[in-house]
């Protein structure tokens, strides 16, 4: 399985008016669980974009608050218009 770098920040948003800020700047919130850790991060949609859009599957090292955790991605919602990650 390939490895693939991604470099995320801690998301400290509470309401859905905040999610929608942040959407609006480029940026994707996810959650990053499992393990005992239950981590709320949010990456740049550019960055998320090699990683989502290929046939490929990826073990994911997200770097988040100067920790590095391994993941894969196990689900992605869309927009339903404009077909970008949410």
């Amino acid at each position: 399985m390939k490895t693939i770098r991604l470099k995320a920040e801690m998301k400290n948003t509470k309401t859905k008016g905040e999610l929608n800020q942040l959407r609006k700047k480029g940026f994707v919130p996810g959650n990053l669980y499992g393990n005992n850790i239950n981590i709320q991060i949010q990456a740049d949609e550019r960055d998320l974009r090699k990683i989502i859009y290929t046939p490929d599957t990826y073990l994911v090292q997200v770097e988040a608050d100067g920790k590095t955790h391994s993941t894969i991605i196990k689900e992605v919602q869309f927009h339903k218009v404009k077909d970008t990650p949410i």
